[in-house]
């Protein structure tokens, strides 16, 4: 029986408190209860190097602090599939990774399926006109532009994982296959990598082919652990999950291959404690975040048929000093992480210039 654990990367106590509260005394298949472990002051790549090296875990489960878990029975199922003999595709063992792919932009790869999919039946008709129209769904795939790859393939149900989007785009690089509607901030930059905000990962299979050196040589275009997921999306048959958008606009909507809501990640978290008046200050635009996550995790709590936890005076007072732990740490690790970032900042103006 594998070994499980939950990680979650840590800055808030207090959201930390309230996200593992859904979590916090589940039991795996063999009635064991899986343990929690928070990681705090570890860099965005380097969080996942850590979970590597504990050796007394087999399956990770990862989950935000912002990121609220609403049906543990789902995550069971994935959890049994994703360990299964046969996996989810025939030829795979297991598919040692799973998440909802493409960074943060990943609502525009399903919210905008309709109108991809108009577009790919807009190009079928005018094809149909033409004597070189592919007329085999297999060929109709491979014809379809890269960009609308996986939005198709979730459009028509099926599983998407990275053998099936290597498969086809074979003729590109891998890294380059994407969605990209025009707007900036609404560009996946790389559906092949799955966002951290919850994933499953099979740390046996991960450590049995790491390779940091050969992680490192991969491109490193827009967050940290880019290459950490490129190299596991390349390595392995990642399963890609689908979502939605809440309605408030800005939540994710994590769901299982059978539509069921696993959880809801919030966005914005490093706002949640901030003053209102200082969030203001610095960025007016993210003023009303915390009322937006207290809404969420009413939901989340809500949809699990919970009480949201009261804190004290004492549960106040440690938050308050573990804010101040975590802040006197994270300042002098932003400050001399700054000549690497400027240094990768000036790498990314140079390939694109």
């Amino acid at each position: 029986m594998p070994r499980i654990k939950f990680y979650t990367r840590s800055f808030d106590l207090r959201l930390y408190r309230l996200s593992s509260g859904l979590y916090r005394g589940l039991k795996d298949d063999q009635g064991n209860t899986i343990p929690c472990v928070r990681l705090t002051d570890k860099s965005a790549d380097g969080y996942f190097y850590a979970m590597l090296r504990d050796k007394d875990c087999d399956i990770a489960i990862n989950i935000d602090e912002d990121a609220f878990l609403t049906d543990p029975q789902a995550l069971r199922d994935l959890l049994r599939l994703l360990t299964s003999p046969s996996g989810i595709d025939s030829g795979e063992a297991s598919q040692p990774a799973c998440g909802q792919p493409g960074g943060a932009e990943i609502h525009s790869l399903f919210d905008k399926q309709n109108a991809v999919k108009n577009e790919c039946s807009r190009r079928e008709g005018q094809a149909g006109e033409s004597e070189e129209s592919p007329s085999q769904p297999a060929e109709r795939e491979a014809w379809w532009s890269r960009d609308s790859y996986i939005i198709c393939q979730a459009q028509a149900g099926k599983n998407i994982t990275s053998r099936r989007v290597a498969e086809a785009g074979e003729s590109e690089p891998i890294v380059n296959i994407g969605y990209s509607d025009g707007d900036e901030a609404t560009t996946s930059r790389d559906p092949l990598i799955t966002n951290p905000f919850f994933n499953i990962l099979d740390l046996r299979a991960i450590r049995s082919r790491f390779d940091r050196q050969a992680m490192k040589r991969l491109p490193q275009d827009r967050e940290p652990y880019y290459p950490f997921f490129r190299w596991t999306a390349t390595n392995f048959n990642t399963l890609y999950l689908p979502c939605s958008r809440h309605t408030d606009g800005m939540t994710t909507i994590g769901n299982d291959l059978q539509g069921r809501t696993i959880c809801l990640h919030t966005w914005f978290s490093r706002f949640y404690s901030m003053p209102t008046w200082l969030v203001r200050r610095f960025e007016p635009e993210q003023g009303t975040q915390k009322q937006r996550i207290d809404a969420i995790i009413r939901q989340a709590y809500a949809m699990r048929g919970m009480q949201v936890p009261r804190f004290g005076i004492c549960d106040n007072i440690i938050f308050a000093i573990d804010k101040t732990l975590r802040w006197l740490i994270k300042i002098p690790q932003r400050i001399a992480n700054l000549p690497a970032k400027w240094a990768a900042r000036r790498k990314g103006f140079s390939r694109n210039g």
